[in-house]
């Protein structure tokens, strides 16, 4: 079995690679996901990011506070995903999980979320050119675990590839769908 090793040069050219990538199929917000040997994954809100240097490491430099550094050796993969995550508040209290399956589909879409707060929600669909397809208010959710399901069929989507966003009065989240 054959092992490819990255070094600095490598990650820095992988990274502006997927930048330029991703930031060429959607208007909007990128974010960028440090996943981590130790199962661990941190990410960002690429507008939120001022730099990324690679003295001693991979160094992630916020608009505001303190720099992040981590070792190469130490990062299992780096991906950029369109769309947003972006929270207010505690992470660990307002945030949702959110899980929409089975991806890719072609006849309905459920999406599977858990909010820490009772919330008002909207979920969001997205073309890949970041139109908006449709757009679904729910009012005060409660706490807990939910399933929603997207008739694809009864709303006339197309094949092709779009972003499900999930607004709470926290954070949004999005996730790619493929739609066959």
């Amino acid at each position: 079995m054959n092992v490819l090793r990255l070094n600095e040069g490598h990650m820095k050219f992988i990274i502006t690679l997927l930048a330029i990538w991703s930031c060429s199929f959607i208007n909007g917000q990128i974010s960028m996901f440090v996943h981590q040997n130790n199962s661990s994954t941190d990410n960002y809100n690429i507008d939120n990011v001022r730099k990324i240097t690679f003295d001693n490491g991979m160094n992630v430099h916020p608009n505001t506070g303190a720099i992040t550094n981590y070792m190469i050796d130490d990062i299992r993969k780096l991906t950029f995903e369109p769309g947003v995550f972006t929270q207010i508040g505690d992470l660990q209290n307002s945030t949702p999980a959110f899980n929409a399956y089975p991806n890719p589909t072609s006849d309905n879409i459920n999406i599977d979320y858990t909010l820490n707060n009772e919330s008002d929600i909207e979920f969001s669909l997205f073309n890949i050119k970041g139109d908006l397809i449709k757009n679904l208010d729910v009012s005060s959710v409660p706490v807990g675990p939910h399933t929603f399901q997207f008739d694809l069929s009864k709303n006339n989507i197309s094949p092709g590839i779009y972003i499900m966003h999930l607004r709470t009065s926290n954070s949004i989240q999005s996730s790619k769908i493929i739609i066959k």
